[in-house]
Formats: C-alpha cells, sequence, structure tokens
C-alpha cells in the first residue's frame, strides 16, 4: 500500500506508513473520499511542471527580444543567426511550457524530461536556464510518479506483445 502523504511502499495490512508515521488504517478508512492515491500528483512534480512552464515563458520572452530588437540593431551578416536564434528559442520555450503541462498532468515521463531539457538550452535571459535545470532535475527524480504510457509496458513475461 503506497502512502497517500509521502508516497511510500508499505506492506499490506502496516498500521503506520515506514517513511513519514501517518497512521495508515485512518487513512484507509477515508480512501473512498479522497479516491485512489495515483490520481493525485505530487507537490514535487507540480512544481517541476511549473518550473518548466516558468523557464518556457523566459525562453518565449528572450526569443521574441531577439527576433524584433535582434533584427532591428543587427542588420546585415548577424540578421539570419539572430533570426535563426529568436525563432530556436521560442521553439525552445514552447516545447518546455507542453513538457511543464506533461510533468503536472503525469503523462510520458521521456517528453516531460526533453521538453524540460529544452527549456534549459533555450537560455531565457539565463534565469529561465536556471529554473529549467532545476525543473528538469524535480522531472528527473519523479519518474516513478508518472503514468505508464510507455510502449514496453505493453510486452508480456514472453517478451511479445499483449495480443501474442
Amino acid at each position: 500500500m503506497k502512502c497517500p502523504s509521502c508516497w511510500a511502499e508499505n506492506p499490506e495490512g502496516a498500521r503506520f506508513c515506514q517513511s513519514c508515521g501517518l497512521d495508515l488504517l485512518t487513512v484507509s478508512d477515508y480512501r473512498w473520499f479522497w479516491g485512489p492515491s495515483k490520481t493525485y500528483a505530487s507537490t514535487r512534480l507540480a512544481l517541476g511542471g511549473v518550473l518548466a512552464m516558468i523557464a518556457g515563458a523566459f525562453d518565449l520572452a528572450d526569443g521574441l527580444f531577439f527576433l524584433v530588437g535582434g533584427i532591428t540593431f543587427f542588420q546585415g551578416d548577424f540578421g539570419a543567426g539572430i533570426t535563426l536564434c529568436g525563432t530556436s528559442m521560442i521553439l525552445f520555450g514552447a516545447l518546455s511550457i507542453v513538457g511543464g503541462e506533461l510533468a503536472i498532468s503525469r503523462k510520458n515521463w521521456r517528453l516531460a524530461f526533453v521538453c524540460s531539457f529544452l527549456g534549459v538550452l533555450g537560455v531565457g535571459f539565463l534565469v529561465g536556464a536556471v529554473v529549467g535545470g532545476i525543473a528538469m532535475v524535480i522531472i528527473a527524480v519523479s519518474r516513478e510518479e508518472f503514468h505508464s504510457t510507455d510502449s514496453t509496458s505493453s510486452i508480456s513475461s514472453n517478451g511479445k506483445g499483449k495480443g501474442v
């Protein structure tokens, strides 16, 4: 049984959580009210998702700054490079926001992690890189809290798909 407070795994029938000490017998009496504990995202993972979204917003702003300000100030040889840089930052920012949403909804860990990594690459006035890095670490250590959406979850013990 997983503890609804700290998500630690406890033996079936345990009175108290071995990690945080929560009275599991009292909690199980009210499980009908809380519903299954898997439907609630942890605070840590929600924080990682929000930080990835903040990093994405910084990347979007930085990309717009490059596109609008960079083209005005750096005409000529640098124009194409500035445009490419600004466009890639906008793309990284949008994908980082998508990754934050995936983390909050606990869907597809790999994509959430990769998108949060893109939030770090977008730089986002350097604040976005730091915030994105923190989000990436939080999402990385929260892998077990994601729903199983990988294709490997459909492989049975004989190594073949479910229908075989």
